[in-house]
């Protein structure tokens, strides 16, 4: 049981008058991270290779995109005999991997500072269903997975008291997963570095690379803000990443040959290496407004 107190404002339309009040009660409750403007997420579940038939979309006859030099030993069915035509040199048709997605997708959120946003996407994820048919999820804060929508949003509310402990149990999560086969992963982790970090990173050593998605409210709120501007400029406070913790943390999972999605609560936009760094410079003045 828990305590919900609302401040209620009754006021008309002229604010010539106003009453407030405060209605206190005490009921069962949890408190879910915010969406934004993640109504229908893309899929998060990566490709994994297939078989030695062709890519579903390539043609049985006739061009290829896929060509090579013609080497001894090649068969001559795959000779691209109207190329030959035009440029009098053996070119062979390059066979094609098919592609499928990955049937099984596992996913675990690490908890950190300023993860409310990362928090959020893994809900829109899980409630969009991007991670395909079957998937398992898991969280800081509990040694237990889940393949269930409702138990997984309880993970991610129970995560909020790991913040110190992030990463603690991906290791296990790993390990545990693992037993079921190979699967695509998909890690959530927070904008902010911190001791999370080292131990998310040393989790993915000897590791295929995965997807880690990372969630932010506004690329202008992390942005920096100099010095001498916050005595004239007044705003909201926020308690968010500044640009500079942001990079660092998308820099140390690339460096591990990860897949690093920025994206933005706010907008549901996904942030690109060179959308964070037009953001991060200071915005231009005109001449004429600068004199």
């Amino acid at each position: 049981m828990k305590t919900l107190t609302r401040r209620i404002v009754v006021a008309d339309v002229f604010g010539l008058s106003r009453i407030s009040f405060q209605d206190t009660r005490v009921a069962p409750f949890e408190v879910l991270p915010n969406t934004g403007a993640f109504r229908q997420l893309f899929s998060l579940s990566s490709f994994a290779g297939g078989d030695e038939s062709a890519h579903p979309m390539g043609l049985t006859q006739g061009d290829r995109t896929e060509l090579r030099r013609y080497a001894a030993g090649d068969p001559a069915r795959f000779i691209h005999w109207k190329a030959f035509a035009r440029t009098r040199r053996l070119l062979v048709r390059q066979p094609e991997r098919a592609l499928t997605r990955a049937r099984r997708t596992i996913a675990y959120l690490v908890a950190g500072p300023s993860d409310d946003a990362t928090a959020g996407v893994a809900r829109a994820a899980l409630q969009t269903h991007a991670f395909g048919e079957e998937w398992s999820f898991g969280a800081d804060g509990s040694s237990a997975e889940t393949s269930q929508l409702a138990p997984a949003l309880r993970l991610i509310v129970e995560s909020v008291r790991a913040k110190g402990q992030g990463a603690a149990g991906l290791a296990a999560f790993f390990a545990r997963a693992e037993r079921s086969g190979p699967a695509s992963a998909v890690l959530f982790v927070p904008p902010r570095p911190g001791p999370w970090l080292a131990r998310a990173l040393s989790s993915l050593r000897a590791r295929q690379p995965m997807r880690v998605v990372i969630g932010v409210d506004s690329l202008k709120e992390v942005a920096e803000v100099a010095a001498w501007k916050r005595f004239f400029i007044r705003g909201p406070s926020s308690d968010g990443p500044t640009m500079r913790e942001l990079e660092e943390v998308v820099r140390a999972f690339k460096k591990a040959r990860c897949e690093v999605l920025v994206l933005d609560r706010s907008s549901g936009r996904v942030w690109s290496d060179s959308h964070r760094r037009a953001a991060a410079k200071p915005a231009l003045v005109p001449a004429h407004e600068a004199a």
